[in-house]
Formats: structure tokens, C-alpha cells, sequence
């Protein structure tokens, strides 16, 4: 009876609660890096910072409001890169540690077993 609750315990119960806490942590990690907003704003502009182009045209203060709006995107889109990308890396990390360590639960009876065998082996 134990060994039967403790077999459905170690396979079934333990990788659920193994697979929320995945899922939890994977969530945390793309929202930590705001992953689905920054794709959404890719190119806006950094920190807000808009330069307003004027009521009337004038040439002269048209071209600076547009190449200093063009740099608020540009860096914003360079920046959003890099914490896109290190977002992606840290959550694919995160997956790869928790993979692993899933691994490692389902296997270890095998590997005890095995040990425990090869210990008699030895003695």
C-alpha cells in the first residue's frame, strides 16, 4: 500500500506540482521582462520623449523634431533588442533548469536502485 501511494506520489503528483512551478516561473520570467509588451512597442519611442513638429511648417524646426523622434525610436528599438534578447535567454535558461531538474526526478529511483545494487555489488 505505501509503496503503491508512494510510486503515484513521485510520478504523478510530484511532476504536476513540478510542471506548475514551471509554468509559474516561466510566466514570472516573461513578465519580469514585459516580453509581450515590448514586441508591441518595438519602435516607439524611448521613454516617451516626442518632439512636436509645430503648428505651422517650418523647415528647420520640421527636420529637427523628425531626427530627434527618429533617434527616440531608434534607440528605443535598440534597447527593447537587447532586453528582448536577454529576456529570451534567461527564460530559455529557466526551461532548460527546469527540464532538467524533471529529469533528474523521474530518474532518481532508478538511479537509487541502481546504486543500491551496485553497493551489495561492492560489499
Amino acid at each position: 500500500m505505501i509503496l503503491k501511494q508512494y510510486i503515484c506520489w513521485h510520478f504523478i503528483d510530484a511532476p504536476k506540482a513540478i510542471l506548475k512551478a514551471w509554468n509559474n516561473i516561466l510566466c514570472f520570467s516573461f513578465n519580469y521582462f514585459s516580453l509581450p509588451l515590448l514586441f508591441k512597442t518595438f519602435f516607439s519611442y524611448w521613454k516617451r520623449f516626442y518632439f512636436s513638429y509645430g503648428k505651422r511648417f517650418d523647415l528647420k524646426k520640421y527636420s529637427e523634431a523628425f531626427s530627434l523622434n527618429l533617434m527616440s525610436r531608434i534607440i528605443g528599438a535598440i534597447i527593447r533588442f537587447f532586453v528582448i534578447i536577454f529576456g529570451l535567454i534567461f527564460s530559455l535558461v529557466v526551461f532548460l533548469i527546469c527540464l532538467i531538474f524533471l529529469l533528474i526526478w523521474i530518474l532518481m529511483p532508478i538511479w537509487l536502485i541502481y546504486l543500491f545494487l551496485y553497493g551489495i555489488k561492492l560489499i
